[in-house]
């Protein structure tokens, strides 16, 4: 043995080299660099209309990845964690092996795999969300997850990007779990197109129309402001005057009905008018006129109240010295929507069978039954609710009590005021303004909403099912006022 070869197989020599060297001498090796782990998988959400897309789960790893890292994973449909069904559970995806009428999502089966790559420190895992034509719900799903010892579960959101339903609130926080839909949803309340979740586009290079892309409708984007419609009989000689010049390019222009012009309030407002300015920007603190008249009347209108907050109620069409005379009009461009019916069944209500009704116009499923009263018919003793906490706490208790009170579900919310006001028939002249084959047993009373009355965010809107008035009360004041639940929507 050479004398340098001696010196190489000196122990001091060897420990002195060790940390620059991967071996010495004939044997040993330094430690290998421990290996990334997932820091998290976040929730997704993705908008869907006519083409499919990809929705993307966010994964975040430890540091960058030394070889390689496999996670595993799965999709759900919601609808299966909680049973089968007998009917199509809003909000709930359904995933398939392809899409088809129906899917929602491409179902992805236990044992899929991802490897984020050397060097790697985030990735994706896509499913694929299936094109959709027709409103409606958002609807979820969940993930599962595991790699390694590490696993989870995260939800993915399809959030309905086809016009129909409901217009948003414009308020983003409310009354018993009220942070639900476009008000809330990262996709659907940019301020680039309206408040929140309300959306619009002007019409025309001069703006003389809004498209309300929530809802679909079209409408007068600078309503009129001539003092003659002061007078309700003076509005069909305005409305033939519109129609007559083609506004738009649209010759069916009319006044709304009280649930279509309510759709346009902002709730958010606490002074001037309570419509959004990105849409309607010379729109009035004023009172503007409905087609509904007053079942009970023939001398009395609908009218919603810009002024204040958004508020609906009734005055005579000939207005007397020293009422309230500021008055005016803004048009729909759309179909005359048909009488809906009172006490016979209404077609676009669906009885479950099980104590809920969808309404398939709003995509929104409800308790047939206010709190208090349960059972075919609706027998029993309404709640009357007095207090915020007292409403948070029903909603609570009937959210935990998923297999009783929730009637199979958790996600009972409190409806928004444009949500519950969607139920309103002010042509109903029976004990409430309600369709009774649907809703049996409605109080002709208050109901409570979640929308908070911007301007006293203590008191909160309520829709008076005695005849269809809308308005903002202190929720501790008087008797106490029903609640009626309902969860998915948009």
């Amino acid at each position: 043995m050479k004398w340098n070869d001696r010196l190489m197989k000196s122990p001091l020599i060897c420990t002195a080299l060790v940390l620059s060297m991967t071996a010495c001498g004939g044997g040993g090796s330094s430690a290998p660099a421990p290996e990334a782990t997932v820091s998290s998988i976040g929730a997704a959400q993705v908008m869907r209309s006519t083409n499919a897309v990809i929705l993307q789960f966010p994964v975040t790893m430890s540091k960058p990845v030394v070889s390689g890292v496999t996670i595993t994973y799965n999709t759900v449909s919601l609808q299966q964690q909680i049973g089968q069904l007998t009917h199509p559970a809003l909000g709930f995806a359904v995933g398939g092996t392809s899409c088809a009428s129906g899917i929602d999502y491409v179902n992805l089966p236990v044992g899929a795999l991802i490897t984020v790559p050397a060097g790697a420190s985030t990735s994706t895992i896509n499913v694929q969300v299936c094109g959709n034509s027709a409103f409606k719900a958002d609807t979820s799903f969940s993930l599962n997850w595991a790699s390694g010892a590490q696993s989870g579960t995260q939800t993915g959101l399809i959030v309905n990007g086809v016009a129909g339903g409901l217009a948003s609130s414009g308020a983003v926080t409310g009354v018993g779990g009220a942070s639900f839909g476009r008000d809330t949803i990262t996709l659907t309340n940019n301020n680039s197109d309206g408040h929140a979740g309300l959306s619009y586009t002007a019409i025309t290079s001069n703006g003389a129309c809004t498209q309300d892309n929530v809802t679909g409708l079209l409408w007068q984007a600078a309503p009129s402001t001539t003092s003659t419609l002061n007078t309700y009989a003076n509005v069909a000689a305005y409305v033939t005057q519109v129609n007559q010049s083609a506004l738009c390019g649209s010759s069916n222009w009319r006044l709304p009905t009280a649930n279509e012009l309510v759709s346009l309030v902002d709730f958010s407002l606490s002074s001037g008018a309570a419509a959004d300015m990105f849409g309607f920007p010379t729109m009035q603190a004023y009172r503007y006129w409905t087609a509904d008249a007053r079942a009970t009347t023939t001398t009395d209108a609908w009218f919603v109240d810009f002024g204040n907050g958004g508020a609906i109620s009734y005055d005579l069409m000939t207005p007397v010295t020293g009422s309230y005379s500021t008055y005016q009009v803004i048009l729909v461009s759309a179909a005359t929507p048909v009488a809906a019916p009172c006490s016979t069944a209404d077609p676009k209500y669906i009885d479950n069978a099980d104590g809920t009704v969808t309404d398939v116009s709003t995509q929104l499923m409800w308790k047939q039954c206010a709190e208090g009263a349960s059972g075919s018919g609706c027998p029993g003793t309404k709640t009357a609710f007095t207090s915020l906490s007292q409403i948070n706490a029903q909603v609570a208790a009937v959210n935990a009590d998923k297999s009783n009170a929730g009637l199979g579900y958790s996600d009972w919310r409190v409806p928004t005021v444009k949500e519950l006001n969607s139920l309103v028939n002010r042509s109903c002249t029976n004990n409430a303004v309600i369709n009774a084959v649907a809703f049996p047993n409605t109080d002709a009373l208050s109901h409570v909403t979640s929308t908070l009355y911007a301007p006293v965010p203590t008191d909160i809107w309520v829709v008076d099912f005695s005849n269809g008035g809308i308005s903002p009360v202190d929720p501790t004041s008087a008797a106490g006022r029903a609640m009626r639940l309902v969860r998915a929507g948009q």
